[in-house]
C-alpha cells in the first residue's frame, strides 16, 4: 500500500513540474527581455542606441567582413561585435 502512495505521489510531482515548465515556456514567448550578466555591462545597449533603433523606418543591413585568419587579439573583436550586432537585432525585433 506504501509504494502505491509513494507512485501516485511522484506522479503528481512530475505532471506539476512538467506543467510549470509548459507555463514558463507559454510566458516566455509573450515576454521579451534579456539579462547581461557581465560586470560592466558589456552588451547592454546605451539609451541613445535603443532610441535610434526605436527611430528607423527600415531595416539596417550591416555588412562585415573579417578574415579567418585573424590574430589571437583580433579574433575576440570579431565575437565581440557578433554580440553587438545580435543584441540590436534582439531589441528590434528582426
Amino acid at each position: 500500500m506504501i509504494t502505491i502512495t509513494n507512485r501516485r505521489n511522484f506522479l503528481i510531482y512530475i505532471a506539476i513540474v512538467i506543467g510549470t515548465v509548459v507555463f514558463a515556456n507559454l510566458i516566455s514567448r509573450r515576454l521579451f527581455f534579456r539579462w547581461d550578466l557581465t560586470k560592466n555591462k558589456v552588451y547592454t545597449l546605451s539609451g541613445s542606441s535603443r532610441n535610434i533603433i526605436g527611430q528607423l523606418d527600415d531595416r539596417l543591413l550591416a555588412k562585415v567582413y573579417f578574415s579567418d585568419n585573424l590574430p589571437g587579439e583580433l579574433a575576440n573583436s570579431r565575437r565581440y561585435l557578433q554580440d553587438i550586432l545580435e543584441e540590436f537585432q534582439a531589441y528590434s525585433g528582426g
